[in-house]
């Protein structure tokens, strides 16, 4: 009996230290995905009021009308359902009830895939591709549509991978599932390129047998099964009420990234290095894995898996927002690969089972991964992660106040429109204004044409003659900017600002800046508002103790464009002390001093932002331009040649060398 006991003992203690395993890693997860609601800074907002205007009209809007510039502009809303699901929650639950939800969704999705790559033997692998997973499923963790996008695509490949030796009932859930992708999400289209990878990798897996079949005069039942779902699969796409046009969206979908907004642009863009560098770091090891992992296995190549890596992996070179969906297939696609060629390399593995450490390899091998899924998590609940970072979440369930005070200011002053609006700020405006004020632009690409974009928007934010051109034609009263947008052009819209003198500010803080026309209607609200000196320095008083990295610099990145030199240094100066490792602060104050022609302090800065960061290109390039402005060639040929070393493809840096002597590099 007691023997008995003592192996049941045996079986059990792995059996807790597995479970243990896996609740860290979903433990890990949730931790990243509970914070403050920062999507209401992005497309939240619009959502919310869509889903609204759905509910109330029970219809399906078509054009674009929560703006006043291209209004009649087409716009196919694949994301109906889920804007309709959202406001249904928060009308119901709050925003709380919202987070808690899309923090459901996502570890329910992680779960689908976790539960089919699985291997109890083989533990370490299995908490390596986990956590690898986690990486890159980080990299977008608000509250939207996506989180429906990244359920269907687990649900997808769950079903599939079941039904991939043996056809069952399973295989029939790819119907509804995909009728409810086509109406909750964009990236639906992934549904028929994973069911014609499906397809296609069983059609050479099954060819001998489709061959016999054939060759007496029969149909190859899983085939003719596999074909049957597809047509219904096929059929299902035309629910929506984009109806035939979404067949349409995949070719749209490829050529619109690229465009507004850091989710939309390539990982390996200079700027979204400096906002996304731990998920390209993933991306990154990921890429490398999964590659070596095919390699490991190319002559019994997963087919299905090898396209499915290729296509997410050519998305996610396109653009950040595809990160996460390819970090949920990756954890079964590693784990398949790497446990298929573990098992058929058992001469190359047979010296670690006869190692006589090996035992105690493991343990301390699995002590390091439960170390380093436990700081991670008490990095992230502390804070520490989005202070490193720069980022505006905080963990736990609250909401971030985003422009709330700066709509409140309109309001109170009745300050009414045409408003214009950078990108930024279109989400949050629409979801508090609309129907009473609407927006000059939102995030939408594809709601506007691209020549609005290209001709009109972007031109407005850099250049005064376009600025003078377009608030003319349509009559804007005032101008509503948000300061955190990382967009090239919008970055220069405060010194365009700052020159007119027909457009007084009115209202700052360190989110928001409300600009108005100089026109009698405005003439009180100017006499009272308008920001002197004197008020300015009030202002920036306010924020000289405040803990919020991001906040603070842009309000002093806002200012140093404005030409309000003495508050910006404040600014910088009070957030360096605070936070003397941020390279972001300290590549800041390079550029501020720059503009300030104080070269002494500019190169200093720019020299500890590149000891923060070796690979800190921006400020490589900086630093070289500045070198060159004070002919020190061969100290500005060393900073462009190093940026080279680690990236021999930049193309800034290639036009640098190639071109010393000729480029005058002007303030």
């Amino acid at each position: 009996m007691s023997e008995k006991k003592t192996k049941t003992k045996i079986f059990i203690w792995p059996l807790i230290l597995r479970s243990i395993f896996v609740l860290s890693v979903f433990v890990l997860l949730a931790s990243f995905l509970i914070h403050s609601a920062t999507a209401l800074n992005g497309d939240l907002g619009r959502h919310l009021a869509s889903g609204k205007i759905i509910w109330q009209t029970k219809h399906v809007p078509q054009t674009n009308l929560f703006s006043y510039t291209e209004p009649a502009s087409p716009f196919t809303n694949y994301q109906w359902l889920s804007e309709l699901i959202f406001y249904g929650l928060y009308s119901a639950a709050g925003l709380r009830g919202l987070i808690f939800f899309a923090v459901s969704i996502i570890l329910l999705s992680f779960g689908l895939v976790f539960w089919t790559a699985w291997r109890k033997d083989y533990f370490i692998l299995s908490a390596l591709a986990a956590v690898l997973s986690v990486g890159l499923l980080v990299a977008q963790t608000d509250i939207g549509p996506q989180i429906f996008g990244l359920f269907c695509l687990a649900a997808f490949l769950a079903v599939l991978v079941k039904n991939r030796e043996k056809i069952g009932r399973t295989l029939w859930l790819l119907v509804p599932l995909q009728l409810f992708w086509m109406n909750v999400d964009n990236t639906f289209y992934f549904g028929w390129f994973f069911f014609t990878f499906f397809f296609l990798d069983r059609l050479w897996a099954r060819r001998k047998q489709i061959y016999l079949a054939a060759k007496n005069k029969k149909i190859d039942k899983f085939i003719a099964l596999v074909v049957l779902a597809g047509i219904l699969f096929g059929l299902v796409s035309l629910v929506s009420p984009a109806g035939w046009r979404a067949i349409f969206y995949p070719a749209l979908a490829f050529e619109n990234y690229g465009g507004i907004g850091l989710e939309n642009q390539s990982p390996f863009v200079p700027e979204n290095l400096a906002h996304a560098g731990l998920s390209v770091a993933f991306f990154e090891a990921v890429l490398t894995l999964l590659a070596l992992s095919f390699l490991l296995n190319i002559k019994r190549l997963n087919f299905f898996y090898f396209l499915m890596t290729v296509f997410l992996a050519a998305l996610s070179f396109k653009a950040i927002r595809f990160f996460p969906y390819l970090g949920l297939i990756s954890l079964p696609i590693l784990m398949q690969n790497f446990v298929q060629f573990r098992q058929n390399s058992t001469g190359f593995f047979a010296w670690w089972e006869r190692f006589r450490l090996r035992g105690l390899a493991r343990l301390l091998t699995i002590g390091a991964i439960f170390v380093i899924l436990i700081w991670s998590v008490y990095w992230v609940v502390s804070n520490k992660f989005y202070l490193k970072y720069e980022l505006p979440a905080r963990f736990g369930w609250s909401a971030s106040s985003n422009a709330e005070a700066a709509v409140g200011f309109l309001r109170e002053q009745k300050i009414g429109g045409p408003l214009f609006n950078n990108a930024a700020a279109g989400d949050y405006l629409i979801w508090r204004l609309y129907p009473s004020e609407k927006v000059f632009v939102d995030s939408r690409q594809q709601a506007y044409s691209d020549d609005f974009w290209r001709s009109v928007y972007l031109p407005i934010l850099s250049d005064a003659e376009a600025w003078h051109k377009y608030a003319d034609a349509y009559k804007v009263n005032a101008v509503f900017f948000v300061l955190a947008d990382v967009t090239t052009e919008a970055k220069k819209f405060p010194e365009l600002m700052a020159k007119n003198t027909d457009w007084p500010l009115v209202y700052l803080d360190s989110r928001t800046a409300i600009w108005v026309r100089a026109i009698k209607n405005n003439q009180n609200l100017i006499s009272e508002y308008s920001l002197t000196e004197p008020r300015l320095n009030q202002l920036v008083g306010r924020y000289l103790s405040g803990n919020n990295i991001s906040d603070l610099t842009d309000l002093a990145d806002f200012l140093a464009a404005s030409g309000f030199a003495k508050q910006a240094e404040a600014l910088y100066e009070s957030v360096w002390s605070a936070y003397p490792k941020s390279k972001k602060i300290a590549f800041s104050l390079g550029q501020f001093f720059t503009g300030q022609n104080d070269n002494e302090k500019a190169v200093d800065y720019y020299k500890k932002a590149i000891e923060l960061d070796k690979k800190f290109v921006e400020a490589y390039l900086a630093l070289g331009q500045l070198y060159y402005r004070q002919e020190k060639f061969s100290e500005a040929r060393q900073s462009w040649e190093m940026i080279l070393r680690i990236d021999s493809k930049n193309e800034t840096a290639k036009f640098y060398l190639d071109n010393m002597g000729l480029v005058p590099f002007k303030k």
